[in-house]
């Protein structure tokens, strides 16, 4: 049993959209790993230093609020978009199996691979010529 070529368009459209998310999070890396290093900093600025002035350490703490949103920011988007493509995944699974009630799940992965398999190859072709 063949599944239809709208089902397979849509586990494509899943795939590349995961992988250019997951991209994008890990081109953020470098950035996210310097706002840590930030937060790391000014953790070890409050244990090595008596802070008594509240102004003082009201700044720390806003720079700590800064650097923490700026993260979240970074990767919110992304992870929300991954949430729902992970739903769309499984609209589409239960999708297949309304339409063809006698496909194992095997059947189904099998199929889907093997359709999306080059988009995947080109994906990985096009992150190593960056």
């Amino acid at each position: 049993m063949k599944i239809d070529l709208l089902y397979l368009n849509e586990a494509k459209r899943i795939r590349l959209d995961y992988l250019n998310n997951l991209k994008y999070i890990s081109d953020k890396e470098e950035d996210i790993k310097s706002y840590l290093s930030k937060l790391d900093d000014i953790k070890k600025y409050i244990t090595e230093n008596e802070i008594e002035d509240r102004g003082e350490y009201n700044d720390i703490l806003l720079n700590i609020n800064k650097n923490i949103d700026i993260l979240k920011d970074y990767i919110s988007v992304y992870n929300d978009n991954i949430k729902q493509l992970d739903i769309d995944q499984k609209k589409l699974y239960f999708n297949i199996k309304d339409k063809y009630k006698d496909i194992s799940d095997d059947d189904i992965r099998k199929q889907i691979i093997e359709y999306i398999k080059p988009f995947d190859e080109e994906f990985k072709k096009k992150l190593n010529n960056e």
